[in-house]
């Protein structure tokens, strides 16, 4: 029988972890996560998500790993009737906030619908920040999984990522976002 990782196992990680040089991170699931922090309810918030951006790659930058960004391209034809679904889930999830919110239901700290709506300039920001904060970035020609387990598997590292298709990729580790405390 091969060396299978237990899901169920928790591994202890922070900046001096030193099992591996280089990060590769999910950068479209990354500014996700870090938008599921913001409350988008009265709208973007650009500047504060620039601000949750800039702190959560300077706390990975502080680890000293090499640290590879890797966004997705353009959508591949075989996922256009996917992507349709998304969004008109998002509309969908649009419409009854702002039902919500106009029938004043809406707790303003709540981010139960308003956390789960990617403003449409959020990933070109995220991408903009990683520039400035000199972190090395790949666009991916499409869908970035592939290529980012592929760097994973070239340079023996860590996935970030919240995507849970990292577990069936073989790959030396794959590191939830969700589990991590940038705090």
């Amino acid at each position: 029988m091969g060396n299978f990782p237990n899901l169920g196992e928790r591994i202890t990680w922070s900046c001096n972890h030193s099992n591996s040089g280089v990060l590769v991170v999910d950068g479209n699931s990354f500014g996700f996560q870090i938008a599921r922090e913001i409350n988008w309810l009265h709208g973007p918030q650009y500047h504060s998500f620039q601000y949750y951006v800039e702190q959560h790659y300077s706390y990975l930058i502080r680890t000293g790993k090499r640290i590879i960004v890797v966004f997705d391209g353009a959508l591949p034809k075989y996922k256009v009737s996917e992507r349709l679904s998304r969004n008109q889930e998002r509309v969908d999830k649009i419409h009854e906030l702002l039902k919500e919110a106009t029938a004043a239901v809406v707790d303003p700290g709540s981010q139960s619908l308003a956390a789960s709506i990617l403003p449409p300039f959020a990933v070109p920001i995220v991408i903009e920040t990683v520039k400035k904060l000199g972190v090395e970035y790949i666009i991916a020609k499409e869908e970035a999984d592939s290529v980012i387990a592929g760097l994973a598997k070239k340079y023996n590292g860590y996935v970030l990522s919240q995507d849970s298709d990292f577990y069936v990729y073989d790959i030396p580790g794959f590191i939830p976002l969700d589990s991590i405390n940038f705090k």
